[in-house]
């Protein structure tokens, strides 16, 4: 009897910036990591690590979600000012830029993933109404995917568009 060997695997440890320890939460096929630090949002790749601020570019608060692509475009979610407010937004840093889409995705949503065609999905949630809606954002135009479900939330898209998550709009959950 054999056994196959167990596979080979090299872990990299992220540097510690400013006396924050990095979260990664995305890796493209170029190896580029992405996540946040602290306040910053990062990308780190063949030893350096490249931090952008929101902050500083008077976008409000902290970066806690980010996905990047094969391009090495960063789309992710930050909130208003602080941990306690009830505030998110979408941003996409791309070259050294930061620009903020017109996403709703309300007090606790979140931009989920990138692909390479530039596609955006995520949910938007809203303390106030309860809702959780999916989205897909592309060519400059934000469209809800289930506006009929009350709850919905799209986590990843392949570069052919092909979208998964889930939604309640079939008189319960499905996945898709």
């Amino acid at each position: 009897s054999s056994s196959a060997a167990p596979p080979r695997y090299e872990l990299t440890v992220l540097p510690i910036l400013d006396g924050s320890e990095p979260q990664a939460t995305s890796i493209n096929q170029r190896g580029q990591v992405t996540g946040f630090v602290g306040l910053k949002g990062f990308i780190y790749h063949d030893g350096t690590m490249q931090t952008f601020s929101l902050v500083d570019r008077g976008y409000g608060g902290y970066v806690f979600q980010a996905s990047i692509n094969d391009h090495g475009t960063v789309a992710g979610t930050a909130s208003c000012d602080s941990p306690s407010d009830f505030c998110n937004f979408a941003f996409v840093y791309r070259d050294g830029k930061v620009t903020t889409p017109p996403i709703r995705i309300g007090d606790f949503g979140e931009v989920s993933q990138i692909n390479n065609r530039g596609q955006i999905v995520g949910k938007y949630y809203s303390y106030w109404d309860g809702d959780r809606r999916a989205f897909l954002r592309q060519h400059g135009v934000t469209v809800e995917l289930f506006p009929d479900a009350t709850d919905s939330a799209a986590y990843g898209i392949n570069d052919s568009g092909q979208i998964t998550g889930y939604t309640s709009s079939h008189g319960g959950y499905v996945g898709y």
